[in-house]
């Protein structure tokens, strides 16, 4: 039996200031098109920036403009209903291997599963996968972490 499940991708989420601490306010202020779109059953995003409270924003790692969100990113993410991100992109070790590591544990602390780094060659070369359950499979019903209803626009 063919199912078809409603996937979304959404680049570099990142988020500062009064949106990163107020994550109801960042998503009812979205535009109607918007918030359709992240209805989808599956939400995955780009995560171009270094997730962490513990790094100093002026340390420099090695990139030229190097990217940095703090924790609460991740609760926006998951409010906006992302499933997944994608590490895999050119400013996830603007602070090296603490940034990466801090990252990782912020999206796992927050149920959202990732794909594309590791810490070491060993866990680089690993075969994953990310099961997510869709309301729409057969089987289980739901999320493997639920999101619910992105609230209601105030505008």
């Amino acid at each position: 039996m063919a199912v078809t499940v409603a996937m979304t991708v959404v680049g570099d989420p990142a988020f500062s200031g009064e949106l990163a601490a107020d994550p109801v306010r960042l998503v009812s202020g979205l535009e109607p098109g918007v918030r359709q779109l992240l209805a989808a059953e599956i939400v995955v995003g780009n995560q171009e920036c270094v997730i962490s409270d513990d790094i100093p924003a002026d340390a420099k790692g090695p990139g030229a403009f190097p990217l940095l969100t703090g924790t609460a990113t991740v609760g926006a993410l998951r409010l906006l209903g992302v499933d997944v991100v994608l590490l895999a992109n050119s400013h996830i070790r603007d602070f090296g291997a603490g940034g990466l590591e801090s990252t990782m544990e912020a999206l796992a602390a927050g149920g959202i599963a990732h794909l594309g780094a590791a810490t070491n060659r060993t866990e680089a070369l690993r075969m994953g996968a990310v099961e997510l359950l869709c309301p729409c499979a057969p089987g289980p019903q739901g999320r493997t972490a639920s999101r619910g209803p992105l609230p209601e626009s105030s505008a």
